[in-house]
């Protein structure tokens, strides 16, 4: 056990990091003797800072993570991000620049969290979700600045695959489906079935989603049947429920 730990710490992110960073400065310290105006075979600084941030779990320095955060193999955490200690976040998981990490949210494997977005406290993203630039979460319902209402604060889950687009708002307390798909400026008050396409203020259901991202040829209600063009997946609706084909 100690072995493995030992060899744990060894290959961890931040050692990566470290040694990388030594490499860099030192090719970095050789090519600057050089009057050819590049930094080497190896290419320009910042091709060194992709390189680094790719081969481990890149952090930007400008980036908080707190004590504590759990932030899987792959991810990346980019400009002005703060991660707080009590969040878990997957792996290969991105985070825009000005995205803020509460305690209490888990972000699920290959999520995509944009710039400018807040996951607040009691928020949890499923698997491959998508949360579109400067689009919203909340956690209480009717906050005041002078009553305190953490104890108030409501669960929203976004379930794997859904697309949330930018600048919409999701209010606290709901769950939205599996592959559903909330457009740009849509205010969500209310639970969203798998597959939905939803819009406007408040938001409603025009239409249903395939998982590749294009709009189903199916009547918003009833039962219907189609295939997406480009994977060629059949979808049912039966009974306003819709369901993919295995």
């Amino acid at each position: 056990m100690r072995a493995s730990r030992e060899r744990a710490e060894l290959y961890s992110p931040q050692k990566l990091r470290q040694a990388l960073s030594e490499i860099i400065l030192k090719d970095i310290g050789r090519s600057s003797s050089k009057d050819s105006g590049d930094y080497g075979s190896l290419g320009s600084v910042r091709s060194w800072y992709q390189l680094l941030m790719v081969v481990t779990n890149a952090q930007h320095e400008t980036a908080i993570v707190d004590d504590g955060a759990q932030i899987g193999e792959g991810s990346r955490v980019w400009h002005f991000v703060h991660v707080c200690g009590g969040a878990k976040i997957g792996q290969g998981v991105s985070l825009g620049q000005n995205v803020f990490v509460g305690n209490k949210v888990v972000i699920g494997d290959h999520c995509k969290v944009q710039n400018n977005v807040s996951v607040y406290d009691n928020v949890t993203l499923e698997e491959g979700v998508f949360c579109g630039p400067s689009m919203a979460f909340t956690n209480v319902y009717n906050p005041r600045s002078l009553i305190e209402r953490k104890s108030e604060y409501r669960t929203t889950r976004v379930k794997k695959g859904a697309t949330l687009g930018a600048n919409c708002t999701i209010v606290c307390g709901v769950t939205i489906g599996e592959f559903a798909f909330v457009g740009a400026g849509a205010v969500v008050n209310k639970d969203v079935p798998d597959y939905a396409l939803m819009v406007g203020v408040p938001a409603k259901q025009i239409g249903w989603m395939s998982e590749y991202g294009e709009q189903l040829d199916l009547p918003l209600l009833g039962n219907g049947q189609t295939e997406c063009i480009h994977s060629n997946a059949t979808y049912y609706l039966n009974d306003n429920k819709l369901t993919k084909g295995e």
